[in-house]
């Protein structure tokens, strides 16, 4: 669907009051009485109605709320994959910061050498002379093979040289400026290159491999992410870059992927052998894949949404495939109005849909979230965009900075919730 580009209005945090996520560790009393409930509003669905799909998962976060010292410095990365609905880190921020306020972390996270979007989590430029490939979007954005990585995308540059400058966010969360680990995955060209990286105090050095028969190459190092900010320097011909990361730690990290006009059934022509190896190699725990709004306009029948459906449920099954360690969670589109029998309302064809995508996800081993559901169901989108201040913009589709944040903060208290819930039930 397309959307508009984000204006520096967009990039403030509004910190509505959203969620009630507290994680519950000595008295679990009360919500030990709950049950799951396979189709409580605002609540995340599993297959058979049981937690086991996010369990490896909620393993982790029950280490590092309890045992952090015996997880060293170690930083798990949950993707989060989504439509123009996560532009700008709307949604994936506030998941981050609320994350990372109970279970540690820090830091912007992932990000491409090239940002298409502003993004409130970090501030940078770049070189005139990269160019970006993706596997979605307009068809010559396509990059000569499918090694695109773990973002989908990769950037290259014209040329033998090309520069980076990274600094701190004076729009996001607190815990965006706190980083102090730099990584970068990298394809090298035909001859030895190099990536010389300045933080304000020390200047390093590495050399970039030439290219390997379809391995992964990276590199990280310690970085004083400071007031000076950081300059990334290239040398060499024929690098591309996959994406990189600035991260603190130890404790989770949420990397924000957006693909605008994408309705996830690309997923699986990645090669899928590179992506598995940058997913491990980022200690992938989570990945969320939110998709479907873009779908929408194309579908016209209950029998279309199923076929929708069952090509998701290939391409979830295949992210399973990829990173074997990771828990998959699935966000439904939201609530979407159109002009139909001469007054705006839901989508005719929304709920049908909903309901392919959580039966796609139940069959693929993973949780569900129904976001449709959460805002109020059919025209919710109205009132949202109606209301004071205003969740949606005037196009009925997109949230606004408050209404993302409103959502993300629904989104997390389910998970949170479901967490202590779990916990709940594994203790005598």
């Amino acid at each position: 669907m397309p959307s508009p580009p984000l204006g520096e209005e967009a990039l403030q945090v509004i910190h509505t009051s959203t969620d009630t996520a507290t994680l519950r560790i000595s008295d679990t009393q009360s919500v030990s009485q709950r049950r799951w409930q396979k189709a409580e509003k605002g609540r995340l669905q599993y297959p058979e109605a049981g937690p086991d799909a996010l369990e490896p998962f909620f393993l982790l976060l029950e280490r590092l709320s309890e045992r952090k010292n015996l997880l060293g410095d170690s930083v798990f990365h949950i993707l989060h994959y989504g439509d123009s609905q996560i532009e700008g880190d709307r949604i994936s921020g506030y998941l981050r910061h609320r994350l990372q306020g109970l279970f540690g972390g820090s830091g912007p996270g992932l990000f491409p050498a090239l940002q298409t979007i502003p993004a409130r989590n970090l501030r940078q430029t770049a070189s005139e002379n990269w160019q970006r490939y993706t596997l979605f979007g307009p068809m010559e954005q396509r990059a000569p093979d499918r090694r695109y990585g773990l973002m989908y995308a990769r950037c290259g540059y014209l040329g033998d040289t090309a520069s980076i400058f990274l600094s701190r966010s004076s729009t996001g969360y607190p815990g965006v400026r706190r980083a102090h680990i730099l990584t970068l995955f990298y394809e090298g060209g035909d001859t030895l290159g190099e990536l010389e990286v300045f933080d304000g105090i020390k200047k390093q050095v590495f050399p970039l491999e030439p290219r390997t028969n379809r391995q992964a190459q990276w590199i990280q190092t310690p970085v004083h992410f400071g007031s000076e900010g950081i300059t990334l320097n290239f040398r060499g011909a024929g690098i591309q870059v996959f994406g990189l990361a600035l991260d603190g730690g130890p404790g989770l990290q949420v990397d924000n992927i957006p693909m605008r006009g994408a309705s996830g059934t690309f997923l699986r022509a990645a090669d899928s052998l590179l992506l598995a190896q940058h997913l491990d190699l980022l200690n992938t725990r989570l990945i969320i894949l939110e998709f479907g709004g873009n779908m929408l306009p194309y579908v016209q029948s209950a029998d279309e949404a199923v076929k929708y459906g069952r090509l998701m449920e290939r391409q979830f099954r295949f992210m399973r495939h990829v990173a074997p360690k990771a828990a998959l969670i699935v966000i439904g589109p939201a609530d979407m109005a159109i002009r139909h029998g001469g007054q705006l309302q839901t989508h005719p064809w929304l709920e049908s849909l909903r309901d392919a995508l959580k039966e796609a996800t139940l069959k693929a081993g993973g949780a569900y979230w129904d976001m449709y559901a959460a805002m109020g169901g059919r025209n919710a989108m109205l009132a949202w965009a109606q209301s004071t201040p205003a969740l949606a913009g005037p196009d009925y589709i997109h949230f606004t900075p408050a209404g993302a944040e409103k959502i993300a903060g629904m989104f997390t208290a389910a998970l949170v919730d479901d967490f202590n819930l779990w916990k709940s039930h594994r203790q005598p």
